[in-house]
């Protein structure tokens, strides 16, 4: 029987969730600082950190929701296995993928063998599909408690240094985001919330979030440390960007440097880099149908590398 692999979701992805919840805070009343100065009332500086935090947040929600459209796109993922491309469907079930490159190379007969016994694994048996996928939810479930703890955990300030985020067009407004020594979480979970700080980048003439950096500024427990402790000095940087897909955002890159231990278990540390390219749209498919066009796709005959 193949072994079960998915190139999804992870309970060691946790501190994405936490940066993803930054995002969707847009209900918040928390107070926030003053700009550094006071604007022109036409300067993005004239509405508060909190304000563009949270427009942009509305922006996010079909970004998490795989609204429509669907996208199939490649991603590059880079960690322990070494550099592994895959061919990624956003199926209504839930995302679907095949490996198709390995270290900058097409896959080999057996390893493209392996991988198509994967796959009809998962069409021979659909409830290890769902399954798996649940755990995914239970991840985002996890998101939305924190996000209802959030709007009292954080500070939103505008950064002294408003430099733009590199290759991004048009303008953009900088702004720092810290713990609030002040707060008391509502549940266990929301301890994870005393621990991250960072920067975020919103381009000002779409609202959407173009960069976020975040670090781990102290050992920060989830559940008393029984679900998972992280510890200080992880760093995470994403980016995301416009498909051009009837304005369709997604992550486009994500370095992630993190040390977590799960379940009082064993201490991993995590070291990714992700990166995704080549977007295009698809019809809302079945998980089944995706992983038919996937199968039926040939392998390229060299790797269409990043």
């Amino acid at each position: 029987m193949p072994r079960k692999q998915y190139p999804s979701t992870n309970p060691f992805r946790l501190p994405l969730f936490l940066l993803l919840a930054l995002l969707f805070s847009a209900s918040s009343t928390h107070a926030q600082s003053s700009p550094p100065h006071l604007p022109e009332k036409s300067s993005p500086l004239s509405r508060t950190p909190l304000q563009w935090v949270s427009a942009a947040a509305a922006l996010e929600l079909p970004m998490v929701r795989l609204e429509n459209p669907y996208l199939r796109y490649h991603m590059l993922y880079q960690g322990n296995k070494g550099i592994e491309l895959r061919d990624e469907i956003e199926s209504r079930d839930g995302m679907v993928a095949r490996l198709i490159a390995l270290n900058g190379q097409p896959l080999t007969p057996e390893k493209d063998a392996a991988e198509r016994a994967r796959l009809q694994y998962l069409l021979d048996n659909p409830q290890d599909f769902y399954d798996h996928h649940k755990t995914d939810q239970d991840g985002k479930n996890l998101a939305v408690e924190l996000i209802q703890q959030l709007p009292h955990a954080m500070f939103f300030t505008y950064a002294a240094d408003q430099t733009p985020a590199g290759h991004f067009p048009g303008s953009q407004v900088v702004i720092d985001f810290t713990p609030d020594p002040a707060f008391k979480p509502k549940t266990t979970k929301g301890e994870a919330l005393r621990g991250l700080a960072g920067r975020i980048w919103i381009e000002t003439n779409t609202g959407h979030m173009v960069r976020m950096h975040a670090t781990i500024i102290k050992d920060t427990n989830i559940g008393w440390g029984i679900l998972a402790r992280i510890y200080k000095g992880g760093v995470l940087d994403l980016e995301q960007t416009d498909t051009g897909h009837n304005h369709r955002w997604v992550f486009s890159r994500l370095d992630e440097h993190i040390t977590v231990r799960a379940l009082l278990v064993k201490t991993i540390n995590v070291n990714v880099k992700l990166q995704s390219s080549g977007y295009q749209p698809i019809q809302s498919l079945r998980f089944q149908d995706a992983i038919h066009i996937l199968l039926d796709t040939p392998l390229p005959t060299h790797c269409p590398c990043n």
